[in-house]
């Protein structure tokens, strides 16, 4: 059956489920494995902006657990919804009019006393000229299939800046830019022309459900050939912890600020600490604790020997670095 004018909406639906149910029935093998696929539809018609709209009525679709999901019906029903559609505009528009940046954030050498590094976060400023911050966006992003435009920007943004600066820089990676093979094509050519790869560290999320090890390790294994650094971020918040560590090959723990934050009051997230740093050393890898939001848990974090810092007492995101002189004990935080 054709998807001619004449065909009726309903018709269009129906061929939409046919076509779904013959997918789902079908056996797949990958290296021998027979696996079954699950299908969500996202539907959207007589509308502007169809590929965009249909991607948000495919994803309410998924987070939903429906078979499909018309757009019309998603957006004149779910405020949420229509929240996530405004925000696919707003970062279509950031994305043409350059109003997606990073802001940095330092990062404290605690055995150099200066700041070493800093990590890259990506902000974004609406028509309006707020800023948005990236809680609000990057999830939407990814469902509307504009992530890997920001992941280009913020790499593209950060290491120009970078370029003349002796200092490192983060940079965050999820396991969507490691399996878009446009992004890793990205990177790799941008590394490949860049004059100090040995200062960049791509920053992985362990609280993301990698599963892809083999994948992520083959990314991980041809950028440190180029010099770059690996860190494994957020490190105790997610679900396999040092059996995961130990099969990503990265250079930083950092230390997740659910453990982190309550290190001068609490034993036990002290211990915690405490044996991820042994962890650490038996590895040949040095330790980064975030959310370092005061100094009692800055000297805490002395004393169980953690290697850096970061956090709202070492400095807080902002668009231009910290003079190259800046020490904590030169800061008004340390007062």
């Amino acid at each position: 059956m054709g998807f001619g004018e004449s065909l009726s909406h309903n018709n269009f639906i129906t061929l939409l489920v046919d076509y779904q149910s013959l997918l789902e029935s079908k056996k797949f093998f990958v290296q021998e494995k027979q696996i079954y696929l699950n299908c969500c539809i996202g539907i959207a018609s007589n509308q502007e902006n169809l590929i965009e709209k249909a991607s948000i009525a495919l994803a309410s679709a998924i987070n939903r657990g429906e078979a499909y999901v018309a757009y019309n019906t998603l957006a004149s029903s779910l405020s949420e919804d229509v929240k996530a559609i405004e925000m696919v505009e707003t970062i279509k528009h950031a994305i043409d009019h350059d109003f997606i940046y990073p802001v940095f954030q330092p990062i404290y050498n605690n055995k150099e006393n200066r700041i070493t590094k800093y990590e890259a976060l990506v902000r974004l400023t609406d028509k309006k000229g707020n800023m948005i911050f990236p809680g609000e966006f990057l999830e939407i992003a990814k469902k509307a299939n504009l992530y890997a435009s920001i992941t280009h920007i913020m790499i593209q943004k950060t290491l120009e800046i970078f370029r003349s600066k002796n200092c490192e820089v983060s940079l965050n990676l999820s396991i969507l830019d490691i399996q878009d093979k446009e992004t890793v094509q990205f990177i790799f050519d941008t590394l490949e022309e860049y004059p100090h790869p040995e200062r960049i560290v791509f920053e992985l999320l362990e609280s993301e459900k990698i599963d892809q090890f083999e994948e992520v390790n083959i990314f991980i294994e041809k950028a440190k050939k180029l010099g770059v650094k690996i860190a494994l971020d957020d490190f105790g918040s997610g679900y396999c912890n040092l059996i995961y560590f130990a099969r990503l090959k990265s250079d930083y723990i950092k230390i997740d600020g659910s453990i982190v934050k309550d290190i001068a009051i609490d034993s036990i997230a002290a211990e915690t600490l405490k044996t991820i740093k042994s962890f650490g050393q038996v590895t040949n890898k040095e330790i980064i604790a975030e959310f370092v939001s005061n100094k009692d848990i800055q000297n805490k974090a002395l004393e169980l020997g953690v290697d850096y810092s970061q956090g709202y007492f070492i400095g807080k995101p902002q668009i231009d670095l910290l003079p190259e002189e800046y020490t904590l004990s030169s800061s008004a935080n340390i007062l």
